[in-house]
């Protein structure tokens, strides 16, 4: 261990080592599926069926990041609201988070269900061991500790790094693109995902990065926890308009 000033890396890691959808389509299991198949599958979900194929091989994994992170992963403790009984949700009634977490929990399990309608991608859950709560269980832990980047060319990639996991969240980190980012070595083309200290940290002291201007309710459903005193708090307003033909452009357009 070391100390680190402000502006070093804390993490580099090569996004070809991250769990993406890319990497995801390269895995052969997957890939065997048809790339037809995989094209109507979401990011999320490809990088789901990934983590848990590579769970399923355990120690004959080819891939020993892979095997190790999924296996730290595992022993790893973390909580969303996808994990709340209703009984718990309901202390949050007329909140639009117990609906979030509802209606997200809700869409998981049905794209698991679609899943299993096609013979090709039925056949492979089966083979690895995949049902609905192991689906479940990993959409949980993207949804705790994935990052999501808007690219240059207007694509979103969503990633999780191994390392990246492992920082917990600061209302100390100013909120912005300086801390995570995404790095291309300018001799080799290469991408790597990159955090960098907010500040100087003395050996041993523990390093954070901002997940966001995330309000409670945010954290509460991705993290498990709030923070007292959250500047990025806010008090939530549900409005409900009539809405046809002609007015639907520019309610979108508002909600844009």
């Amino acid at each position: 261990a070391e100390a680190v000033q402000r502006g070093q890396d804390l993490l580099r890691i090569a996004l070809e080592r991250c769990w993406t959808a890319a990497a995801a389509r390269g895995c052969p299991e997957l890939a065997a599926v048809g790339e037809e198949y995989l094209e109507a599958i979401s990011d999320a979900s490809l990088i789901a069926l990934h983590i848990l194929a590579v769970r399923h091989q355990g120690a004959a994994a080819a891939d020993e990041c892979r095997r190790e992170h999924v296996a730290l992963l595992e022993s790893a403790a973390f909580e969303t609201m996808l994990d709340w009984p209703e009984e718990d949700l309901q202390m949050l009634a007329g909140s639009k988070w117990a609906m979030v977490a509802r209606a997200c929990r809700q869409d998981i399990e049905e794209e698991f269900a679609e899943l299993q309608e096609l013979p090709e991608l039925a056949e492979f859950l089966r083979g690895h061991g995949i049902d609905a709560s192991s689906f479940l269980w990993a959409h949980g832990l993207l949804i705790s500790r994935s990052i999501q980047f808007f690219m240059e060319d207007g694509s979103m990639l969503y990633l999780l790094g191994p390392g990246q996991d492992m920082f917990n969240h600061s209302l100390d980190v100013p909120v912005g693109n300086d801390d995570v980012r995404v790095g291309t070595c300018e001799k080799t083309g290469q991408r790597f995902l990159i955090i960098s200290a907010y500040k100087d940290f003395a050996v041993g002291e523990q390093a954070f990065y901002s997940y966001s201007g995330a309000s409670n309710g945010r954290l509460l459903m991705m993290a498990g926890f709030v923070l007292e005193n959250n500047p990025f708090n806010s008090v939530e307003l549900a409005f409900t308009f009539p809405v046809d033909e002609a007015s639907l452009p520019a309610y979108r357009a508002l909600a844009e």
